[in-house]
């Protein structure tokens, strides 16, 4: 469940603001995260099945990692103004 919701927020974040993952580089970047959250995804009943340490250890390492990697965002005033979304309007009066 949690890596469900781990790629759905990726995708949302993804689209929704370009200073996050610049359009450019956007479907290399969901494309990455989706592929390692389905490779960790065919590991865990592998792990599940180790000596009752390892497991919750192994959560815990992941969890520490991903802890680790958010300092390694930009913080607000680094971002870039990225692309400016023109707003487009349509006339449906037909005259």
């Amino acid at each position: 469940m949690g890596i469900i919701n781990s790629f759905i927020t990726t995708t949302q974040v993804s689209f929704t603001d370009d200073r996050i993952f610049p359009s450019e580089k956007r479907n290399t970047s969901v494309g990455t995260c989706g592929m390692i959250a389905r490779s960790i995804t065919i590991v865990a009943p592998i792990v599940n099945e180790w000596a009752a340490p390892w497991p919750i250890m192994v959560l815990f390492a992941f969890s520490f990692i991903g802890y680790l990697t958010s300092f390694t965002f930009p913080k607000e005033d680094e971002f870039s103004n990225g692309e400016k979304i023109k707003e487009i309007k349509y006339d449906i009066t037909a005259k």
